[in-house]
């Protein structure tokens, strides 16, 4: 019964694997035919035994052996491709976790960048605060630049440079170098020399090596300018800064906040320098300040209300004679309006005068701008 029993599973099994067979793989079929040996043999012995054939020795032993050596030989097979596909997973992940270490890594360095930076113009931001205030102490341009020099190399860390004064309308001198470099800045910039005046850009020094030579950084050209009542917008230095090696290099983050913060430093101090001429247009006892986005206060002690009406008429024309040029392009002309108020012409209360004057201003403006009104005398 047993050995019918095993007869009838071999025969279903066999009719599964031929229906399958060729969707089997390669290993699989192997595996199956070896095993199809092997039964083949079972059956026949057990023809034998039963008497359904005539006694003969069926090797059994060899069909087993056969079997199992495929089985073996798929299995080592099998992990042989395994194991290389695990090596090669095992690479894989490797070159993935260094990828993300460098990536990483090079986060982090950076952040560190950027915090040094940060550090940094905090520390420059807290410079130009008391430069500025050095600047409104000065009593005049001159001075205000030969403090602006001493404070220039603080202002330009990390970067090496040089500031030039204007000796002549289209010439300057070097008056201030530091952080070495002094082949990358003249003595002389314009004028009669061979160094022409550089734009406010990038600018390629004259006579530098060009080649296979080593490659040097790159210099930075800024403009400080004056506004003046009486010559308009006035060039009275320049700045030129060239990146310690490696500040320029893409993985540098601070380069172009160094730039871009020192633009905005130099605007500040032009701004302050202007101040400080529109102050001599007026006596050592008057004080100028700015009172809004547009708008100044030019308090003038003991002056009548004719002398004051004189200055803002003298400083109102002079203002718009003075063309407004961008690129050789002619802009046209800045007019100003002006209200003029005095006590106790204007107003028996002090406190009111300076509302006196706004009221002055805005009566200029309504009337036509560029123009001088005085406040209205109250009638006794």
């Amino acid at each position: 019964m047993f050995d019918g029993l095993f007869l009838v599973s071999l025969l279903l099994m066999g009719v599964v694997a031929i229906r399958h067979y060729r969707s089997l793989s390669r290993e699989q079929q192997v595996i199956l035919v070896a095993y199809g040996l092997y039964a083949g043999l079972l059956v026949a012995d057990m023809a034998v035994a039963h008497g359904v054939v005539p006694w003969e020795r069926i090797p059994v032993s060899w069909g087993a052996l056969a079997f199992s050596v495929a089985v073996v030989s798929v299995s080592i097979r099998q992990y042989s491709r395994a194991h290389k596909d695990l090596a090669a997973l095992n690479l894989s992940l490797e070159r993935q976790v260094a990828e993300r270490t460098a990536r990483a890594e090079a986060l982090a360095l950076r952040e560190q960048d950027r915090a040094r930076q940060l550090l940094l113009e905090s520390h420059k931001a807290r410079k130009l605060a008391d430069v500025i205030s050095d600047l409104q102490d000065c009593k005049g341009v001159t001075q205000g630049l030969d403090a602006l020099v001493r404070s220039l190399p603080a202002l330009c860390q990390p970067m090496r440079g040089a500031f030039y004064r204007r000796v002549a309308p289209d010439r300057f001198e070097r008056v201030s170098r530091w952080g070495g470099a002094d082949a990358d800045f003249p003595d002389i910039l314009g004028g009669d020399t061979p160094v022409p005046l550089p734009t406010e850009s990038e600018w390629a020094v004259p006579g530098r090596a060009t080649g296979d030579g080593p490659s040097r950084p790159v210099v930075h050209c800024f403009w400080l300018n004056v506004e003046s009542a009486s010559a308009g917008s006035v060039t009275e230095g320049i700045l030129l800064v060239q990146p310690e090696p490696g500040l320029e290099t893409p993985q540098a983050v601070g380069l172009s906040q160094t730039l871009a913060s020192l633009q905005q430093f130099l605007d500040k101090i032009g701004i302050t320098l202007s101040g400080i001429l529109l102050r001599e247009q007026f006596r050592e006892s008057d004080t100028v300040c700015r009172y809004g986005g547009e708008e100044f206060v030019v308090m003038m002690p003991r002056a009548s209300l004719g002398e004051a009406l004189d200055k803002a008429e003298a400083l109102r024309g002079s203002i718009a004679r003075v063309p407004v040029m961008d690129k050789g392009v002619d802009l046209g002309r800045i007019t100003i309006s002006v209200g003029v108020a005095t006590w106790p012409e204007s107003t028996e209360v002090f406190a009111s005068l300076l509302r006196e004057s706004d009221a002055a201003l805005y009566r200029a403006k309504s009337e036509g701008r560029n123009r001088v009104v005085a406040a209205a005398v109250p009638e006794l």
